[in-house]
C-alpha cells in the first residue's frame, strides 16, 4: 500500500476519530481542602473551581458522551454532579487511601446507566489486609443523581486481599470487555493480576503475571512485597509500565487478548536521590513520558523515551529531558490527546502539546494552564474509549481493496 493510499484512509476515518465524545471532559483533582478542576467541554481546557474536595493521589471523573458530569471520587467519597456526596457515598474503602493510584471507575458492560468503582487501599500494618474492593454506582437512583445500593458497596474480590496501592484498566482486544489490572502481594512474590470484566461481571480468576520488582518488608510492618505506586497501560493496550518509586521500574508488554503481562526490561536512572512517580504514553503509544521526584531541594525531571524500542540499551539511549527544576509531577493525557502535568503546590498545569513527536518537537510548556486552586501530585485516570483496528485485503494496483 503506497503512502497516498494510507493518507486517504486516514482522512476517511478522521471524522470518526474527532466525533464529539465527552466522557473524559471534566477533571476534578488537587490539594486539600478544596482542590481544583478543568473542563474540556469547549474544546480547549478551561479552569473551574472544585470547592468540595482535595486529594493527593489519583482521582476518577465520569461524564456522559455530551460532557455532562455524572460523578467523581477520590476512592473514599463519591460526589454527584451537584458536588454533594451521594447518600451512600462515604466509606468506600475498608482501608486507608491517601496517595498512589487507588481508584478506577469504568462503565458496567451490560448496563448503560451503571458504573463499577474499584478501590485498593495503601496501608497494611501488622499483617492486616485491605484488598481489592468494588462498588456499583447506579445513575438511576436519587432522582438521576446516582447512588450506591448497600448490597453493591465495598464488595471484596476473593484472592485479592493483598492488592494495594495501584489499580488501572484497559479495553479487552474485543473492544467490549475490560481488563482491570492491579497487583497481588505476598511475602516473597508480587504478581500483576488482570481481572476480566464483562457482561457476566468481574472474573474471580485473575490472569497472574509475576513481577520482578518489589521490596519485601519484614513483619510486623508491611509483611508483603511492595507494589508499584503507579501502573500505566498504553492506549493501544500493548505496553505496561510499573513504577516503583526508585529503581527496578518495569517496562512490560501487555496482551489485551489474554491479560498477560511480560517484563521486557527495567528502567533505572541509577540515582539514589530520585524515583519515577508518574507515566503517560502518547496517543499512538510511540513515546513514553516519565516524571520523577527528588529529595527536597533537588531538581525533578520529565523525560521522553521511544516506547517502540524493545532493546533496553537503545531505549535508555532515546531518553530526552524535556523539563527539570520541580519536585514532583503527575502526567495524564487529556481528551485533546495532549499530556498535562500537575506540580504539587502549583496553581497551573504544564502541557506537552505534541506528545507523538520526538523532543523538542513535542512542544512542552511549563505552567501553561492557570487553575482556580492548587495542584496536588495526582490527576484523574481514565480507561480509554475503544481501540481501533483497521484491516485491509487486496492490493493497491489493479485490484479492489476491502477494509474492515
Amino acid at each position: 500500500m503506497n503512502n497516498i493510499t494510507k493518507i486517504l484512509i486516514l482522512l476517511l476515518f478522521l471524522p470518526l476519530l474527532l466525533r464529539s465524545q465527552g466522557e473524559f471532559n471534566n477533571w476534578y483533582f488537587g490539594k486539600y481542602p478544596e482542590g481544583t478542576g478543568v473542563t474540556f467541554n469547549s474544546g480547549t481546557p478551561v479552569p473551574v473551581a472544585n470547592g468540595v474536595f482535595g486529594n493527593i493521589g489519583i482521582t476518577v471523573n465520569i461524564s456522559d458522551s455530551l460532557g455532562n458530569l455524572l460523578f467523581f471520587s477520590d476512592g473514599k467519597y463519591i460526589y454527584n454532579n451537584n458536588k454533594t456526596i451521594m447518600p451512600n457515598g462515604t466509606g468506600l474503602s475498608a482501608g486507608f487511601i491517601d496517595g498512589g493510584q487507588p481508584v478506577l471507575a469504568v462503565p458496567k458492560p451490560d448496563d448503560d446507566s451503571s458504573y463499577y468503582l474499584f478501590t485498593v487501599g495503601n496501608l497494611q500494618l501488622l499483617g492486616t489486609s485491605i484488598g481489592f474492593l468494588y462498588s456499583i454506582v447506579n445513575m438511576r437512583l436519587d432522582a438521576g443523581l446516582g447512588d450506591i445500593e448497600s448490597v453493591n458497596k465495598n464488595l471484596s474480590v476473593s484472592g485479592a486481599e493483598t492488592a494495594w496501592l495501584s489499580i488501572t484498566g484497559t479495553r479487552h482486544k474485543n473492544n467490549q470487555d475490560i481488563w482491570i489490572v492491579t497487583t497481588i502481594s505476598s511475602f516473597d512474590s508480587l504478581h500483576y493480576a488482570s481481572f476480566l470484566l464483562d457482561g457476566y461481571g468481574l472474573s474471580s480468576s485473575p490472569v497472574l503475571s509475576e513481577s520482578m520488582s518489589g521490596v519485601t518488608y519484614h513483619p510486623p510492618l508491611l509483611p508483603y512485597k511492595t507494589p508499584p505506586i503507579a501502573i500505566k497501560i498504553s492506549p493501544d493496550g500493548t505496553k505496561l509500565i510499573g513504577l516503583y518509586g526508585g529503581d527496578d521500574n518495569e517496562f512490560c508488554t501487555f496482551n489485551p487478548l489474554t491479560g498477560q503481562v511480560e517484563r521486557m526490561f527495567f528502567i533505572n536512572l541509577n540515582d539514589p536521590t530520585s524515583g519515577f512517580v508518574s507515566a503517560e504514553f502518547s496517543i499512538d503509544s510511540k513515546y513514553l513520558y516519565l516524571s520523577h521526584s527528588t529529595l527536597p531541594g533537588l531538581s525533578g525531571k520529565i523525560l521522553q523515551f521511544d516506547a517502540s524500542l524493545t532493546d533496553s540499551t537503545q531505549f535508555m539511549q532515546s531518553k530526552v529531558v524535556i523539563d527539570s527544576g520541580f519536585t514532583r509531577a503527575c502526567l495524564q493525557m487529556g481528551p485533546d490527546w495532549k499530556i498535562y502535568g500537575s506540580e504539587i503546590e502549583k496553581d497551573s498545569l504544564s502541557v506537552i502539546k505534541n506528545p507523538s513527536i520526538i523532543a523538542p518537537g513535542c512542544n512542552y510548556q511549563r505552567n501553561a494552564l492557570g487553575l482556580i486552586g492548587y495542584c496536588s501530585d495526582g490527576l484523574p485516570q481514565f480507561i480509554q474509549r475503544y481501540k481501533a483496528y483497521i484491516h485491509s485485503t487486496g492490493q493497491c494496483q489493479g485490484n479492489p481493496i476491502h477494509f474492515s
